[in-house]
């Protein structure tokens, strides 16, 4: 059997990689929707990522009861990958337009409208 104190100190440092997670996928939602569908696809995220815990932990449970305790800890080893393995697939896609260019934009939409700046939403 496993000793708590290491197995804690595991839990607490896959718990410390969650936040970055989740402001990285709360980033890239803002700067990859325009901004009259943004509460949408920040309730479609986390509705997605509610709904991914709760198949991990039900998955987990199943493994458990069928193959023992440790076989549990492949389920986000399965999860972990597939995550890696969409967002390399997908990453051409989900990259967000860099600084410079929306700078460069408002800059010409200022200098249309006489010097008055204006940030203009080309998302």
């Amino acid at each position: 059997m496993p000793a708590p104190l290491p197995l804690g100190g595991l839990g607490l440092l896959a718990g410390l990689c969650i936040a970055p997670a989740l402001i990285t996928g709360y980033t890239l939602v803002e700067a990859l929707v325009p901004a009259t569908s943004r509460t949408e696809a920040f309730t479609w995220l986390t509705g997605s990522v509610a709904l991914g815990q709760a198949a991990a932990v039900t998955a987990a449970g199943q493994v458990a009861d069928g193959f023992g305790a440790s076989a549990a800890f492949t389920v986000p080893l399965v999860g972990t990958t597939l995550a890696l393995l969409t967002v390399v697939s997908l990453r051409a896609r989900i990259a967000p337009r860099g600084v410079s260019t929306a700078i460069r934009h408002e800059r010409r939409t200022a200098e249309a409208h006489n010097g008055s700046l204006q940030t203009v939403d080309t998302a």
